[in-house]
């Protein structure tokens, strides 16, 4: 199960890294949608894993985003919400208790991306070995037939 756990993990962060690379839209195009409220809304209600949360004047708002438009965890995006709850800091409207803790989720998401992917060569390499032996065997069979 914590095998499987793994892998996952890494095809996580593979398709994260995938999509930074055929992404044909720039940085700023990327966050054109956060300025359209029925686009905020509708991301919102379709990952709502994607957004941390604040504390504003008693009523709690989902607020930072950390996902891209694809729903992929950013860390773009969580840079770009750490530099807003900077500038939040201050506000004598908003909890800042709340605000430190979510900061502090945000820098966390940030180190956990910043992370490498890691290559599983070994397990590559047997998976090669494997399927060129299937390979040899199918042909075989086949000049039988």
């Amino acid at each position: 199960m914590e095998k499987i756990a793994e892998d996952l993990q890494v095809l996580d962060e593979l398709i994260r890294r995938a999509y930074d690379l055929i992404s044909p839209l720039q940085a700023h195009d990327d966050l054109i949608w956060l300025t359209k409220r029925d686009m905020r809304t509708k991301h919102l209600e379709k990952y709502p894993k994607c957004w941390k949360s604040i504390n504003k004047q008693g009523r709690e708002i989902p607020f930072f985003p950390i996902c891209n438009r694809m729903g992929i965890e950013d860390p773009n995006m969580i840079d770009k919400s750490m530099k807003i709850a900077d500038r939040l800091k201050d506000k004598p409207d908003i909890d800042q208790d709340k605000l430190l803790t979510t900061l502090k989720g945000l820098q966390s998401l940030k180190i956990k991306f910043s992370k490498s992917v890691p290559k599983p060569m070994p397990e590559a390499i047997k998976k090669s070995k494997v399927t060129r032996g299937m390979n040899k065997v199918s042909k075989y069979i086949k000049g039988l037939r």
